[in-house]
């Protein structure tokens, strides 16, 4: 018997609901990426910094911010960046663009994994006449595009997404590879690279990834010999190599930097004080779970209630459980915690939601305010970020975008000096393709020079002028040949 609607909207939306959810997803991620500028928050001017230091400069192995400060992040970020910024210029889209190919590719093995673990499922036809497992595909990437983070993850110049995108990728090619076993195929090695891709992203967490095949085995297969699959002693070492090879470098060449700022302050103070500060405030991490990902997180509640835990180690969904409950037992130890770190958990949380919606208690009823609801929340979420945010509300993001282009088109590609500020959060030295690494210029040479500053000379009338940027305000002038430069700054 064929329950498909064969006219009205239920028709309508059987024929064409992957355009239509195409089109939702579609209209939240344009209100973030046309949405008010935030390249002032977040550290992204840091991250551009980098990849201008790169690209003007020639510095590769160790490249720094505009205060001479090194990076303390991997460089597949900046590595990423580089040709767009190369062919472009210095464009705030340049620069973000890894991310939002980031999300796309999550979406697209986030649609596999749904496809792939649903397929166990029952496939009962349900409201305008798709199956449960369409409807559990469809939920799923929809719960995970649709939420506040995971949009503003997609827009950044920072390499938070492109971490989520290798960690989802290891660990699913580690589900797949322990479920097939003699026939894993290209899932193997694709497990191996993930680790190296998360590692050469933002580091140590990566050693989830490794981590999650041994959980796996303790937890639902209960036979180490599954492990062999996974031809650890064919990949380990290259693995290992290939993500030490940026530190090993650094041991070679900027050994301090490696020691003392990596290792003590990146990686320790993460952990800092004793091994039970992270635990006196572990009751947050719930609380950022549901939080940083509404409005569909509240879902997790009811999975909890209906998941049938006697039958934990035989279910599909247990591979998601076991991989978040490694995430979020890393996160409840930790002493310092940010929302943009409980990124790798939600592509796994969005196909527990997917489940339950559809599974737990199937009624055509509630699959129907799930579909309504789908476009409100992305109409929202637009809105937000083109009229309502603090973005919005402030405008310093626009305002150095806006006097960043004038500043390049005033020039036309010469050398800008810059007056000392506060670099952390102002982005428009990178936004100008500049990186002086902290050197100081306190006299034009013989033919002028272009200087950006706080405070033009007096007498003086500023080719372009900025809006407030972190309540700073900017001035662009020409000062003559062998002019004295940035002397109201710093003392000079």
């Amino acid at each position: 018997m064929d329950n498909r609607p064969a006219a009205g909207l239920a028709g309508f939306i059987h024929r064409h609901w992957v355009l239509l959810l195409v089109l939702v997803l579609l209209i939240a991620i344009a209100g973030r990426v046309f949405g008010a500028s935030d390249v002032h928050l977040r550290d992204q001017s840091r991250t551009m910094s980098y990849t201008i230091d790169m690209v003007e400069n020639g510095n590769w192995l160790l490249p720094a911010d505009p205060a001479g400060l090194p990076t303390t992040k991997p460089l597949l970020i900046n590595v990423m960046q580089v040709p767009f910024v190369a062919v472009f210029g210095p464009r705030p889209w340049a620069f973000k663009l890894p991310s939002l190919i980031a999300l796309l590719l999550t979406v697209w093995l986030l649609a596999h994994v749904s496809r792939t673990t649903f397929a166990r499922f029952a496939d009962e036809t349900m409201t305008f006449g798709l199956g449960q497992r369409t409807w559990a595909l469809a939920l799923t990437i929809a719960f995970y595009v649709l939420s506040a983070m995971q949009l503003r993850l997609s827009w950044l110049a920072r390499p938070d997404m492109l971490l989520v995108f290798f960690m989802t990728l290891g660990w699913w090619a580690a589900v797949r590879s322990l479920d097939l076993q003699q026939r894993a195929g290209w899932w193997v090695p694709t497990f191996w690279l993930a680790i190296v891709g998360a590692a050469v992203t933002k580091g140590p967490l990566a050693l989830l990834v490794l981590a999650y095949p041994v959980l796996s085995v303790i937890v639902i297969q209960r036979d180490w010999r599954a492990l062999s699959v996974l031809r650890a002693h064919l990949y380990l070492v290259p693995v290992l190599v290939a993500s030490l090879a940026w530190p090993i470098l650094l041991w070679f060449f900027h050994r301090e930097h490696l020691v003392y700022i990596l290792l003590s302050r990146e990686v320790g103070s993460r952990f800092g004080g004793g091994w039970y500060e992270g635990l006196k405030t572990s009751w947050e991490v719930l609380g950022y779970v549901v939080s940083r990902s509404l409005p569909y997180t509240i879902f997790l509640f009811p999975f909890l209630y209906f998941f049938p835990w006697r039958r934990f180690r035989a279910h599909p969904l247990a591979p998601m459980m076991i991989y978040s409950a490694m995430i979020i037992a890393l996160l409840a130890v930790m002493s310092l915690r940010r929302g943009d770190q409980f990124g790798p958990l939600y592509p796994a949380i969005a196909v527990l939601l997917g489940w339950v919606c559809v599974y737990a208690r199937p009624r055509d009823f509630w699959l129907k305010v799930y579909a309504a609801s789908l476009p409100i929340t992305a109409l929202g979420l637009a809105s937000y970020y083109a009229f309502l945010s603090e973005e919005v509300e402030a405008g310093w993001g626009d305002n150095a975008v806006a006097f960043t282009r004038d500043v390049r088109a005033a020039t036309a590609g010469e050398k800008i000096a810059f007056c000392p500020y506060d670099t952390l959060g102002v982005p428009i030295e990178p936004l100008t393709g500049t990186n002086e690494r902290g050197l100081l210029k306190s006299r034009a040479g013989p033919e002028g020079a272009w200087v950006v500053t706080q405070d033009p000379p007096a007498g003086v009338e500023p080719d372009v002028r900025s809006g407030p940027i972190w309540y700073h305000r900017f001035a662009l002038y020409r000062a003559g040949p062998n002019e004295a430069i940035c002397r109201n700054s710093y003392g000079f």
